[in-house]
C-alpha cells in the first residue's frame, strides 16, 4: 500500500528483537563470551546490574573488553553488538530487503 502511494520510495522490514534475541540465546556463536552479564556496573551477582549504582555512578567499573560482552550497562548493548545489529541489516540476515541489495 505505502510503495504503491509513494513509487520513488523503498520500503523495508529491520527486525531488531530478532537478531538481540539470538545473540542473548546463543552469545558465543556472535563472538560474546557473556550474554546478559553488565560490561560496566557495580551490581555484582549474575547481572552486574543494580539501579541504584549503574555505570557512570561512584562505585562502578567497566569490564577489561567491552567487545566481548552484548550487555554495556544492563540496559544498552555494547558497540560491538550494535555493530553486529546493523550489519544484519545492511547484509539481510534481519532485514528484508537488504538495505544494501
Amino acid at each position: 500500500m505505502l510503495q504503491s502511494k509513494y513509487p520513488g520510495t523503498r520500503i523495508m522490514y529491520a527486525d531488531f528483537y530478532s537478531h538481540v534475541y539470538d545473540m542473548v540465546k546463543s552469545p558465543s556463536s556472535y563472538g560474546f563470551s557473556t550474554n546478559l552479564r553488565a560490561c560496566c556496573g557495580a551490581g555484582g551477582g549474575k547481572y552486574n546490574y543494580q539501579n541504584s549504582a549503574r555505570c557512570g555512578m561512584a562505585g562502578a567499573s567497566a569490564c577489561g573488553n567491552p567487545s566481548s560482552s552484548l550487555s554495556w550497562d544492563g540496559i544498552h548493548l555494547t558497540e560491538a553488538a550494535y555493530k553486529k545489529v546493523a550489519d544484519g541489516w545492511l547484509n539481510g540476515a534481519y532485514c528484508h530487503p537488504a538495505i544494501l541489495s
